[in-house]
């Protein structure tokens, strides 16, 4: 059997985490992306997101509070969409894979995904956020600074304004993490498995 080298199975294979725990920007695809609501009321939508190097985070964003209003992560997921050239999301049930907090054990379960998600190519600006839990266990999540084409690297605004890319490696170099611990541990081994009004617009204007 005649093999080519791939470089990025390269360099997925030579060691190293197979989760996505530092920060930086990270090109890849959207294996899933369910939509929950927690007992307090707000709505959330948390991403299975893979990259090239075969990495995987969990990212979270919390769409509308506890009253149903719209938070800034609902800009955050119209920003996700420009970048994935998806006009419209739309809901239906898949079996995805999550952490059970009850049995304490990764699971399949049915879900409600957003199906134009699933499957898309997207960059991702990721930072690192240190926690400790009400029970006291330092953990770390991996948050959306912002997302990007994964092709041409340009922000939601610059695809929708058919702009050069230039503001990513402006974010990149004012890129921080962000750290909560109030354990005093100086570092986080466990990994956190889970975690309105709409502007008038003209279709005209999306270039997609």
């Amino acid at each position: 059997m005649n093999i080519s080298l791939n470089p990025n199975l390269a360099k997925a294979g030579s060691g190293g985490s197979s989760r996505i725990d530092s920060k930086g920007k990270y090109i890849g695809t959207i294996e899933w992306a369910r939509v929950y609501s927690i007992p307090t009321g707000s709505t959330w939508v948390e991403f299975k997101f893979v990259s090239l190097l075969e990495q995987e985070a969990k990212v979270s964003l919390c769409i509308l509070n506890k009253d149903g209003e719209a938070t800034y992560g609902l800009k955050k997921l119209q920003a996700m969409m420009a970048c994935c050239k998806i006009r419209e999301l739309t809901q239906t049930n898949m079996t995805v894979n999550i952490w059970n907090f009850d049995t304490s054990q990764m699971e399949d379960t049915e879900q409600v995904v957003y199906k134009e998600f699933c499957g898309a190519n997207i960059g991702l600006l990721l930072y690192r956020h240190d926690k400790t839990s009400n029970s006291g266990n330092d953990f770390f999540q991996m948050e959306l600074e912002a997302p990007f084409a994964a092709d041409t690297e340009q922000t939601a605004a610059e695809v929708l304004d058919q702009m050069p890319a230039k503001q990513l490696e402006k974010m990149v170099q004012t890129l921080r993490d962000k750290d909560d611990r109030t354990s005093g541990n100086a570092s986080s081994d466990f990994y956190q498995q889970a975690s309105g009004q709409q502007d008038n617009f003209c279709d005209d204007s999306i270039p997609f």
